[in-house]
Order: C-alpha cells, then sequence, then structure tokens
C-alpha cells in the first residue's frame, strides 16, 4: 500500500488542529440554507487555502448581502471595470465585494459537486442583490 506524502499529513493535521480548537471554543459558524457537510467541507477549504481565513466564506456573504443593500450598484460595476475603489483597498479594512466574490469562486471549485452547488445557489442570490450577470463571473 503507497504511503501517503509527509506534506499531506500535515496540512491535514493542521486542519484537524484548527477545527478542534474551533469546537472547544464553541465557533460554529453557519450559513443559512447550506447543509452540514457542505459548511464541513468549506471549513476545511478555509483552513487549507492561505487566501482565506476561517470564518472567510460566512463573513464574504454578510458582508456582501450588507454591502449589496447599501452600495450603489453602479459603484460595485465601475469597481468591476477598475475605474472605481471601493474603500481603501486593504484587505480586512474596509469591504471589497469584488475581491471577495473571487475569493468565493475559489471556495466553490475546491467543493465536492454537490456541496458546490449548494453554495453556487447561494451566491446566486447574492450576485442577484448586485445585480451582476453571468458574463461578469464566467468561471462559476
Amino acid at each position: 500500500m503507497p504511503r501517503r506524502r509527509p506534506g499531506r499529513v500535515h496540512a491535514e493535521e493542521r486542519v484537524r488542529r484548527e477545527l478542534r480548537r474551533r469546537a472547544r471554543r464553541g465557533e460554529h459558524d453557519t450559513i443559512d440554507g447550506l447543509s452540514a457537510k457542505t459548511m464541513a467541507q468549506t471549513r476545511r477549504v478555509e483552513v487549507l487555502d492561505p487566501r482565506l481565513h476561517p470564518g472567510f466564506t460566512r463573513e464574504a456573504l454578510c458582508l456582501g448581502e450588507w454591502s449589496a443593500r447599501s452600495l450603489s450598484t453602479w459603484t460595485v460595476l465601475d469597481a468591476l471595470r477598475g475605474h472605481t475603489v471601493i474603500g481603501c483597498g486593504v484587505r480586512g479594512c474596509c469591504i471589497d465585494p469584488v475581491g471577495d466574490r473571487e475569493l468565493l469562486s475559489v471556495v466553490v471549485h475546491a467543493l465536492r459537486r454537490p456541496q458546490a452547488h449548494e453554495l453556487r445557489a447561494r451566491i446566486k442570490r447574492l450576485d442577484d442583490l448586485y445585480g451582476f450577470t453571468d458574463d461578469v463571473f464566467p468561471s462559476m
């Protein structure tokens, strides 16, 4: 039987440690409309991907819905074209709906097909709030 690569073993152990730590603290970030299996895979992706942090998907969806209701659709579309910067441009300081949307597509592509379908449906609702069409983010 072939053995697993040491890097993969260490990465899996890091995921387990992070998930145990979050469970001890009582950090159960759930997203309305997603199953427990989808949430488990999403948490795993958030821990493994260096561009993300635990709870990123939930934050991006919540902030996305808030900004879709508070920002003008034209402001967001100008940001997509590169004409406008929303906020200061520092990640984590101000909201960045375009950058968050791109990272959400990274999460979707890392999930298995049924779970990705669930998350896509949730992101589709967010896109409808912004007024995005399918050609804005064709990778989904």
